[in-house]
């Protein structure tokens, strides 16, 4: 192979021209020639730029900015990724077998037929204001379409909300691994190391969900949401509120599996309904003001004509939702605003 000449830029944005020079130097590289140049970027801005079909496998380019870029059928086999960030960009087929990506950001993105294989998706160690912190990696509301993650590290990531339509999981390390509101459509999970994977709220089409009941995976508490025990909550609930707490109870339905269930018109202000699973629930009317749905899975919910006052739905899977004529907004008299600031549906 040629040699290497080292040179590397940092701290720049990069245009289309000098990314196309860069990987025709880099391609030389790869294939031995002379003048031959390895890729090597560092916090450098690339968004919104063309890779498509670009082959920079064994790159180096640590911390960059990919923000809305076209990445389809690029290659980065066992390329150094680790802190970029891959928000927002289509990254179909894209080849990222072996590569490093700590700590890498992939919310939005567009992951379908991607190759992850063996890829180190762990925690990584980022310098900040404060020194340095743990950053893990993410796919908030990512879609991924037989996307191949066999034997990949996905320690501490982030799912929350994603798309995951016949992913090969087969072999990954996901232990402490958040999937809260993400939606599992046949995905492949066998030998994968569920410890403290977090799967609250999460839905499941085509799978054995039995692969998770021998784990030590959080799951959802679905043994407590029989009809005699909602009635019975709710009427707790709506007492506690309208006695100001003095009497009643406060309604906790945090990670509780309500999928298809039928609740509208209930009287829900401020229950802590967080982590819950209501796909495809009914709640056409119901009074949901102040309530908690933070990580909650509304999958194709209907939401028509309900109260949502001063909800929490940051990290929300509204993905499919009936939104049509609810309330939202300022809660009376009160200091609160529906929060809605990452809970947009998801484009699948």
């Amino acid at each position: 192979m040629a040699s290497d000449s080292r040179k590397s830029f940092s701290n720049i944005r990069v245009t289309q021209p000098i990314l196309d020079r860069l990987a025709e130097l880099h391609s030389r590289f790869l294939r031995g020639q002379r003048n031959g140049v390895r890729c090597m970027l560092y916090d450098c801005d690339l968004s919104g730029l063309n890779f498509a079909g670009l082959n920079l496998t064994d790159s180096e380019m640590t911390g960059c900015n990919f923000t809305g870029a076209r990445l389809v059928d690029a290659k980065f086999g066992q390329a150094r990724l680790f802190g970029a960030r891959f928000d927002d960009a289509d990254m179909t087929r894209t080849d990222f077998e072996r590569a490093d990506l700590r700590g890498s950001t992939f919310e939005r993105a567009d992951l379908s037929g991607a190759l992850l294989t063996g890829a180190d998706l762990r925690d990584n160690a980022v310098l900040d204001e404060n020194g340095g912190r743990e950053q893990s990696s993410t796919f908030k509301r990512a879609v991924l379409r037989g996307t191949n993650m066999k034997q990949a590290r996905l320690k501490n990531a982030d799912f929350s909300s994603a798309v995951l339509d016949r992913v090969d999981l087969t072999g990954a390390d996901l232990r402490e691994a958040a999937f809260n509101g993400a939606e599992f459509r046949n995905t492949t999970m066998e030998g994968a190391r569920l410890e403290q994977t977090d799967l609250r709220g999460a839905s499941f089409e085509g799978m054995d969900k039995s692969l998770f009941e021998n784990s030590l995976a959080i799951t959802a508490n679905a043994t407590r949401a029989t009809p005699e025990f909602l009635a019975k909550a709710l009427g707790e609930h709506k007492q506690w509120v309208l006695s100001g707490g003095r009497e009643g109870r406060k309604a906790d339905f945090k990670g509780l599996d309500l999928a298809e269930r039928d609740l509208s018109g209930s009287f829900l202000a401020a229950a802590d309904l967080s982590f819950c699973l209501l796909s495809g629930a009914k709640l056409r009317g119901a009074v949901l003001a102040a309530a908690d749905l933070r990580s909650a899975n509304l999958l194709r919910a209907d939401l028509s004509g309900a109260d949502l006052r001063g909800a929490d739905l940051r990290e929300t899977n509204l993905r499919d939702a009936d939104l049509r004529d609810t309330r939202t907004g300022q809660l009376d008299n009160v200091n609160l605003f529906t929060r809605l600031a990452e809970a947009e549906a998801v484009d699948a």
